[in-house]
């Protein structure tokens, strides 16, 4: 919008990018599954850490990740599911 004098913060759960001057759309987004993204997020989205993981889009605070669920490991940054099943004989914990 032109002639504003201040900028509106983008959302949680959102991320705003630099608007082109012929963008005719929304200037965010929903913040995409296996991250979270607070108030004020550009396209620096934090990864839900390792040991969890983001099933849903519109996360905006790290507590919203699940932790990987029982019998399962998530060894990663930003998963959408658990990575897969611990090995026979093997248990996992969330150390």
């Amino acid at each position: 919008e032109t002639g504003r004098s201040t900028c509106d913060v983008c959302p949680k759960g959102f991320f705003c990018l630099p608007v082109q001057f012929n963008y005719s759309g929304d200037s965010y987004d929903v913040c995409p599954a296996g991250y979270y993204c607070p108030a004020g997020t550009g396209s620096d989205w934090t990864a839900c850490p390792a040991g969890t993981y983001g099933n849903q889009a519109g996360l905006f605070e790290e507590k919203q990740c699940r932790p990987c669920d029982g019998g399962k490991y998530c060894d990663r940054e930003g998963q959408t599911a658990a990575a897969g099943f611990c090995r026979p004989g093997y248990y996992c914990s969330s150390a």
